[in-house]
């Protein structure tokens, strides 16, 4: 499991986007995942679609590029275009790529 937090600063509170992810990896493929994305939209959602799109699959470089473009696919249209949108969907791309490759990571020191 991990969490991640974007903030303008560490000492402030507030979060620009957070997420966290919970992975089981099974043959280095993935069995089950969890992934929940926070001040993206007006509250906490997982996101099933990338869930559903990652699962009995290896995460590669692509596969992890894909899931980060599902993720701000999603975001748009639970929140529509706003003048934020060319700052916030390629970080939220990234952010959510970043957050499962750091879980994997987390994942595989565990197990060995």
């Amino acid at each position: 499991m991990d969490f991640k937090k974007v903030g303008r600063r560490n000492a402030l509170a507030i979060a620009r986007l957070n997420g966290a992810c919970l992975l089981k990896m099974e043959n280095n493929k993935v069995a089950q995942i969890s992934l929940v994305l926070g001040s993206a939209t007006s509250k906490p959602e997982r996101l099933i679609a990338v869930e559903d799109y990652l699962t009995g699959k290896e995460l590669t470089e692509e596969e992890l590029s894909e899931a980060g473009t599902l993720a701000s696919d999603y975001v748009i249209k639970r929140t529509g275009r706003r003048s934020s949108s060319p700052y916030k969907l390629p970080v939220i791309a990234k952010f959510t790529a970043s957050l499962i490759e750091n879980t994997l990571l987390k994942e595989v020191s565990v197990n060995e």
